[in-house]
């Protein structure tokens, strides 16, 4: 068995899995920190407002999942309490909520599809005031 952590090793322990228990790594997490090393540090701004960085598209949350976040990140926006980047999926059907309920309004971009490196790049430069 292979367990992310330590921790998920002695869960599995405690729950007397049969055979050998390996800890992994957590490959998302390893990923990450591999790009943010890559990055220069950044220098720290306060913002008027919040930014909130949006990416939905699992396919549990098609339709009607996706409808209610889309109407939860216009009221945000609406109310002025953040700027919202949300990235649209490259399938129409997991965009078109979003798109839909989110186009043209004030505080709110709507982004293509991003690599995993071009996130954590978009997320380093708004935290370094960019």
């Amino acid at each position: 068995m292979f367990a992310p952590t330590a921790a998920a090793a002695a869960n599995l322990a405690e729950e007397r899995t049969r055979g050998a228990v390996f800890v992994t790594g957590n490959s998302g997490i390893d990923a990450l920190l591999s790009e943010v090393a890559a990055l220069p540090p950044p220098v720290l701004r306060e913002r008027a407002v919040p930014r909130m960085l949006v990416t939905c598209h699992r396919r549990e949350s098609w339709g009607e999942g996706l409808a209610a976040i889309a109407l939860a990140l216009a009221a945000i926006a609406a109310s002025g309490r953040a700027h919202i980047t949300a990235v649209l999926h490259p399938n129409p059907v997991a965009a078109a909520p979003l798109t839909a309920q989110l186009a043209g309004l004030a505080g709110v971009e709507l982004i293509a599809p991003l690599s995993h490196a071009g996130l954590i790049e978009r997320l380093a430069k708004w935290r370094s005031g960019g």
